[in-house]
């Protein structure tokens, strides 16, 4: 298929991924339905991206929810964040797999700094935002996010 039509879900999938992200700051918490509807866009969006794309994408959200799931039994994730990241690799084209990883990994490290400068210093105070309450915990919907923009942001520059 054309390679436009690999980023269509990536493009679709933004107003979730401010839903992840605005919950999991929030709340720290990422609602089950929202994984499922990035699965709904990636399975309505499958037969334009092609077959073998379509089964690419496939095997590493199974692999990604094999890992991850491990992580959140030794308590590393939570599961909304299994979910989640699970979810977004449906639409994450497998030749920007490697892009992905990269935004991800620096969104990490912003997702890290920006909920450190959320926490309150001498005088807590709730400011209604669970993140910035939330001691050695981080929202990782933020970074899932961040690095889904990232993604999506390819789809609107590609020729």
């Amino acid at each position: 298929m054309m390679a436009e039509l690999d980023y269509l879900p990536a493009l679709l999938a933004l107003p979730v991924l401010v839903a992840v992200a605005y919950n999991d700051m929030r709340f720290m918490r990422i609602p089950g339905w929202l994984p499922v509807v990035l699965a709904l866009i990636f399975l309505l969006t499958a037969p334009m991206i092609g077959w073998d794309e379509t089964v690419a994408r496939i095997a590493v959200a199974l692999a990604v929810f094999v890992l991850c799931f491990f992580l959140q039994v030794i308590r590393v994730m939570g599961g909304g964040d299994v979910r989640t990241l699970s979810a977004i690799m449906l639409i994450v084209p497998s030749a920007s797999l490697l892009f992905f990883l990269q935004c991800f990994s620096i969104a990490l490290v912003a997702g890290c700094l920006i909920t450190l400068v959320l926490h309150p210093r001498p005088v807590p105070s709730d400011n209604g935002w669970a993140a910035s309450r939330a001691r050695g915990h981080l929202p990782m919907g933020l970074s899932v996010a961040i690095a889904g923009f990232a993604l999506a942001s390819l789809g609107l520059v590609s020729p």
